[in-house]
């Protein structure tokens, strides 16, 4: 006779893999519409973070701040759905609740992958001419 721990596990995971279906539906037609608005005006979605593809990206470090947390300054090395290069701060927490994440702001976007690569620099070098060349 079959247990009915098992049956529900069973049925549980059948709902769970219907409902993780559903959402990746979601998420792909969201991400689809985003891709399509982008690419039908670009300069209104220059700074999206979709990209219609795969994200490459590469950085400069710039040290630390306040509290030990790592400073970077990266850049795409692909287009976003809006055929730009972006470039961006970002700060990955080493200490206190948010420990081990990360935020990224500051962006920027360019048509040249070079213009994009020389802001990261540019960034990273006044970054840490404020700290001392730390």
């Amino acid at each position: 006779m079959p247990d009915k721990r098992d049956a529900w596990e069973r049925a549980r995971e059948a709902g769970q893999r219907v409902v993780d279906e559903v959402w990746a539906g979601m998420v792909q037609g969201r991400r689809k519409a985003e891709v399509a608005a982008a690419q039908a005006d670009p300069q209104a979605h220059k700074l999206t973070t979709v990209f219609d593809g795969e994200l490459r990206w590469r950085y400069y470090s710039a040290g630390t701040m306040r509290g030990g947390h790592r400073v970077t300054f990266g850049w795409s090395t692909t287009k976003n759905a809006a055929g730009f290069y972006l470039t961006w701060r970002e700060v990955v927490y080493v200490t206190g609740k948010r420990q081990g994440t990360g935020k990224r702001d500051q962006f920027a976007a360019r048509r040249k992958r070079t213009a994009a690569k020389a802001i990261a620099l540019r960034r990273s070098v006044a970054f840490q001419a404020r700290k001392g060349g730390a």
